[in-house]
């Protein structure tokens, strides 16, 4: 083995390069160690001088608010606001005087702090100072801002202005006894200029300069200055003036030889260490392996490999392959059985194992709190429906890129399955903070996606729930998963915090679906009609609608719809209205023959691939024209489903069948859109109605105008009072739909309607534009 490949060489030449790094550092640090000390000495003494003239100045600023009193509590002071005399000036602010009292600005203010009076000192002249004063437009502002109270008091300031700093004494004029209101206010300046500064350091016996807070301090990397620094303070605590003391480090040569010194030391410390250490080395070990190389071979190299180093570096290369194939086998391991396959976020196991790390740490900071932001993909079952699953692949694995984004490192990002997600995060943020977190978080979600050249755009319904000290994981998430069941309620892309009044809102919720499917089963539900007429009363058409009688009491359908739709009832609930109003039609037009049926169909209804089918079927079953039946979708049914539900409208249209545009011009319908439809009548929403009888029908007169521009005849919902009729009457609605008229009642009660309202059979209204 050639010699520089030996154990033996080697380890010597490390063992002078260890020693010979050892030595270079610990020579370094002695010598750091006696400079950081002098210098530490050096600048315990700066302070010291810099808390000296800092008790200096401050007693200087008390003197000038002392004086400032004297003056302004003075019976002379108070006259002189009354008469303005001059005489009062000139026997009190002459130049001898404002220079023995070290003042070079003095002003009369007004109580409002308008500038009555002022005289300022400069190179030796008085001069009268105006209102464009510098110094004075600095100081307004502050004053404006202080209470009475504290100018009554007296209040000192320091200011730096006009390049040097400033020190100012603000105080109330009044009479000698301070029996009278302050009638204005008198302010004394002292500009300390460069002659005051040298006073002041002949005085202290230390050299120090003023420079404004911000400005640049003297650099101190390189260790051979000394600098120590302070804002000024006043009466509104840190001034904008820095006292600054910056000089030499006095002990540099003394630092110098002792280095010089140290180094011989560690260069005879290193020559004795090396030569003590290869002696052991050789008796101890080196003897020890050169033996144990000639009797054994401790690493054979697999076929093709070449022997590397010695025969240590053989056994630890061996040793280091196989170590490293486990570590990365088990971390291999360890991270996918956490790690999401699809978006390579954490699984449930990696948000379990969080919650309790972050649990954990919470209990050892009152202040941190762990708060989970859950939330899913609105509608994201159409884009797997109407795209196929890889698309929906690639949706899932772009938001989990964008969740990655917009994460902090300490935060932890899952996906919990199928198109949820959550976040936990440990910080000592607020509400508000959650709130605007989450709101930055699903509007990276809205950003448009690009899947298979389709561009879509998304939204997500979030619940945001934090963990109190004891919370089971369990709770937390039931809680999350709560809160965001109220964001979807709130509306898409909505985001709602976890309260305790929303556990009692859950259980209501499962109450009313658990008694609403009761009562599907067991046809507890009841089919009532209100009629739609003509501009005389006579009915023409009946609306189909859902009643529960609950408890001995009607509960208001605005409450279990959404029930229905939230649980998947919605299908049910619309069949069953659908199946037995058909079924009631044939016996209410043997009262008024002629009678058309409009029943209203959800969303999800419209979404089902065989609705026209069953519509048919049931229509047919009962041996009713077609004609006879109409559908009504509300107009905002178009805002995410616009492609499927025109397909499923003329589907509709084609099998006989009338469609309304419910509550139109509430939504999102544009007139080209509207214009392609298969629609028959548009219902003028009852907000539009009740404007009319605020006196307000443009739109009214414009939906009626488009109406018939489109062939479609407008019925107008809302009509409760008389002038409403009359005026519709007016501008040429034909149909109408309100209390005034008839409210929604049950079948019998409605024949019993119909019996006093049918005084001669109703005309076709002839509205059909699909058939």
């Amino acid at each position: 083995m050639p010699f520089n490949q030996s154990l033996r060489s080697r380890m010597l030449l490390y063992l002078v390069l260890i020693l010979l790094i050892f030595s270079g550092i610990g020579y370094w640090s002695t010598g750091r160690l006696l400079a950081h000390s002098q210098h530490n000495h050096e600048q315990r003494f700066a302070e010291a001088d810099l808390r000296r003239l800092q008790t200096l100045l401050h007693s200087q600023q008390q003197n000038l608010l002392h004086t400032l009193l004297d003056y302004s509590r003075w019976d002379d002071t108070l006259n002189y606001l009354d008469t303005r005399s001059s005489a009062y000036l000139k026997s009190n602010y002459t130049r001898d005087s404002l220079e023995n009292l070290g003042i070079d600005l003095v002003l009369f203010l007004s109580t409002d702090l308008q500038v009555l009076e002022g005289l300022h000192l400069h190179d030796g002249r008085l001069q009268t100072v105006t209102t464009h004063n510098p110094l004075w437009q600095q100081l307004k502002p502050i004053l404006a801002q202080r209470s009475q109270g504290e100018l009554n008091e007296g209040i000192k300031l320091v200011l730096w202005a006009e390049g040097t700093a400033v020190q100012l004494a603000i105080g109330p004029i009044t009479d000698s006894d301070q029996s009278q209101p302050a009638a204005g206010w008198l302010v004394f300046a002292r500009h300390l200029d460069a002659p005051r500064l040298q006073r002041l350091q002949s005085e202290s016996g230390v050299a120090f300069s003023l420079q404004a807070n911000g400005s640049p301090l003297p650099d101190t990397e390189s260790g051979a200055q000394i600098v120590a620094s302070d804002l000024l303070k006043d009466c509104l605590g840190l001034s904008d003036v820095r006292l600054l003391i910056s000089r030499p480090l006095a002990a540099q040569s003394h630092l110098a030889l002792a280095e010089r010194l140290q180094l011989g030391n560690s260069l005879l410390i290193l020559f004795l260490a090396t030569l003590s250490v290869a002696l052991l080395l050789e008796h101890l070990v080196l003897r020890r392996l050169s033996r144990l190389q000639r009797v054994a071979h401790l690493h054979q190299p697999a076929p093709g490999e070449q022997p590397v180093g010695d025969e240590l570096d053989q056994l630890s290369h061996s040793l280091h392959s196989t170590l490293n194939e486990l570590k990365h086998a088990h971390r291999d391991l360890y991270a996918e059985v956490r790690r999401d396959a699809l978006t390579g976020l954490g699984n449930r196991k990696h948000f379990d194992e969080c919650l309790v790390l972050f649990q954990a740490l919470q209990q050892r900071h009152d202040n941190m709190r762990t708060t989970l932001y859950l939330f899913d993909l609105d509608n994201f079952k159409l884009v797997n429906d109407c795209l196929g699953h890889e698309a929906g692949d690639h949706v899932l694995q772009q938001i989990a890129e964008r969740i990655r984004s917009m994460i902090r490192a300490s935060d932890s990002a899952i996906r919990l399955g199928g198109d949820e997600f959550a976040i936990l995060s440990i910080s000592d943020c607020d509400e508000l903070g959650m709130q605007t977190f989450a709101e930055r978080l699903l509007e990276a979600i809205r950003q448009p996606l690009l899947i298979d050249g389709i561009r879509m755009t998304l939204s997500a319904s979030m619940g945001i729930a934090d963990s109190k000290t004891g919370m089971s994981q369990d709770q937390l998430l039931r809680n999350a998963d709560i809160a965001m069941y109220e964001a979807k309620s709130l509306g898409k892309g909505s985001v709602a915090f976890f309260s305790a009044q929303m556990h009692e809102q859950v259980r209501e919720r499962m109450s009313i679906e658990q008694d609403l499917r009761a009562a599907l089963a067991n046809g507890q539900l009841e089919v009532w009609f209100q009629p739609i007429v003509d501009p005389n009363g006579r009915p023409l058409m009946l609306e189909a609608l859902a009643r529960w009688p609950r408890n001995g009491t009607l509960f208001p359908p605005d409450r279990f719809i959404p029930v229905a739709e939230e649980s998947g009832l919605i299908d049910e609930l619309g069949m069953y209205i659908a199946r037995n109003a058909i079924s009631a039609l044939p016996r209410l037009q043997a009262v008024q023959p002629g009678l058309e049926l409009n029943i209203n169909l959800s969303v999800k209804q419209m979404l089902q691939d065989d609705l026209a089918t069953q519509l048919c079927t049931l229509v047919d079953s009962a041996q009713v024209p077609r004609r006879l039946v109409h559908f009504e979708l509300t107009e905002s049914a178009f805002a995410d489903h616009q492609q499927n539900l025109e397909q499923q409208l003329f589907n509709l249209a084609s099998e006989g069948f009338d469609l309304h545009m419910d509550d139109f011009g509430t939504g999102y319908s544009s007139l080209q859109r509207l214009q392609s439809l298969p629609m028959s009548a548009l219902k003028l929403d009852k907000s539009f109605t009740r404007q009319i009888g605020q006196g307000d029908e443009r739109i009214a007169r414009v939906i009626l105008s488009l109406g018939e521009q489109l062939q479609m005849q407008v019925i107008a919902e809302g009509v409760e009072t008389e002038t409403e009729r009359r005026r519709l009457q007016e501008l040429g609605c034909p149909l109408m739909q309100g209390f005034l008229f008839g409210k929604p009642m049950p079948e019998q009660e409605l024949i019993t309607w119909l019996r006093l309202h049918s005084a001669s059979p109703a005309p076709a209204t002839g509205i059909s534009r699909a058939s």
